[in-house]
């Protein structure tokens, strides 16, 4: 009886979310599952290929279909190359997404693969088979699927890229992972505020002013705390730079200092230039179809 329940009750969610890519709906209470910090609001939205609502502004322009480019000297993206059979489920304007992204690009373990929420995929029986959470990132390896961020940023480095994650150290996992939980549980909700209103995965703040602020602050202390060196575990790449990199390079972006009232301290864009600079993987960040970071919160913000 519970598993009918269950099952009847995942059901309902389906036909809930499931919207077409034309379609648009007002929706007056949304509990955004990236942000963390449900809202009331009255406002235009649909599915985004991140696994969450998207919202936007009714006369916003839409994005240009996807496109997966090839970036120099890596396997084109959704192929597989020499051992590239992971496939990462993503979308590249999800910061949360793109980190396992690159960090498979960057090894050669695997690729994006477009997964999109527009058509239902997430709610596929193949799909919910992966994560029955049926949001991403959620990675396959073969027979083995798991989901989450950290999680899938430690396995593929684990297997692939052990030099990122390197176990035998227990003090430089503390510290990654420290620099990685921390940046998840206090930069990320205040993250959230700034960046994620001007792409239109959420209503404006309330106070934008206030929210560039309390990034500001709690961004300091993180830099100062983790960016010591070139990277967060010193001059070498680590998988907390593939975590934390994606959301420090949206906000050295123009258009958020030109629409969201915050500016990126000199030393985060230094780090978002030598993180971008240390993997080739990295130009996914800026070009993808119309859908990478840069892409994306540029058009945005001229819209």
């Amino acid at each position: 009886m519970l598993l009918n329940a269950r099952l009847h009750k995942q059901e309902k969610e389906r036909r809930h979310l499931e919207v077409s890519n034309r379609q648009r709906i007002t929706i007056h209470k949304l509990a955004f599952e990236e942000v963390g910090d449900p809202s009331v609001r009255d406002f235009r939205c649909f599915l985004d290929g991140c696994g969450h609502i998207f919202c936007r502004a009714a006369d916003a322009e839409a994005a240009k279909p996807f496109e997966k480019p090839t970036i120099a000297g890596m396997p084109a993206l959704g192929a597989a190359g020499e051992k590239g059979k992971v496939k990462v489920f993503g979308m590249p304007p999800s910061c949360n997404a793109i980190g396992p992204v690159l960090l498979a690009m960057d090894a050669g373990a695997g690729n994006l693969e477009m997964c999109n929420l527009m058509e239902g995929e997430q709610m596929k029986p193949e799909f919910l088979a992966m994560n029955p959470f049926h949001h991403i990132p959620t990675i396959k390896d073969g027979e083995y699927a798991i989901a989450e961020s950290n999680a899938s940023i430690r396995y593929l480095a684990m297997k692939y890229k052990p030099e990122y994650y390197p176990t035998a150290d227990p003090q430089a996992c503390g510290r990654i992972d420290f620099a990685m939980e921390s940046f998840g549980g206090d930069v990320y909700p205040k993250w959230s505020k700034v960046v994620y209103p001007l792409m239109g995965f959420s209503g404006p703040a309330e106070d934008p002013t206030k929210a560039s602020a309390e990034l500001t602050e709690i961004l300091e202390t993180w830099v100062a705390h983790f960016l010591k060196g070139k990277f967060v575990n010193g001059d070498t790449l680590t998988i907390a730079d593939f975590k934390v990199g994606p959301f420090l390079f949206a906000l050295a972006q123009p258009g958020i200092e030109a629409k969201a009232e915050f500016k990126a301290s000199d030393r985060v864009k230094k780090y978002v230039e030598d993180f971008v600079a240390a993997s080739p993987a990295c130009a996914m960040l800026s070009e993808a179809g119309g859908f990478a970071v840069k892409e994306y919160i540029a058009m945005k913000a001229a819209a």
